[in-house]
């Protein structure tokens, strides 16, 4: 985790729902506008298709010149959560990035819940 993302990455996906970040934009051709179509769920936690399963995402000319070992530098990808985004809760705003992990996840299975993501 860096200086400049001091919360840790929950994993949660919220980011990934707002927008997709200028890697996935470049290699599958998209506006920033989200959800992510790589993104991939396994329970609660989310993880980039573009770093899982490249294949299916991705069109095969770019494999071959794919560098996955400093993709998720470039994406910031476990790197630490910097999502701003303010949440109400129990009357009070929260700043969703200093959330415990374990709320993050509660709004995200929320927000999910009633996009269809």
């Amino acid at each position: 985790m860096s200086l400049e993302f001091p919360h840790p990455c929950s994993h949660c996906g919220l980011c990934c729902i707002s927008k997709v970040c200028p890697v996935g934009q470049e290699l599958m051709r998209v506006t920033e506008q989200g959800p992510c179509c790589a993104l991939e769920w396994e329970g609660d936690e989310s993880r980039c298709g573009l770093l899982t399963h490249p294949e299916l995402y991705v069109a095969p000319e770019f494999l071959p010149r794919l560098n996955r070992a400093v993709m998720p530098e470039i994406m910031g990808s476990g790197v630490g959560c910097c999502m701003s985004a303010r949440v109400f809760m129990d009357g009070k705003q929260h700043d969703f990035a200093a959330l415990p992990a374990e709320v993050k996840t509660r709004l995200v299975r929320q927000i999910r819940g009633k996009s269809g993501h």
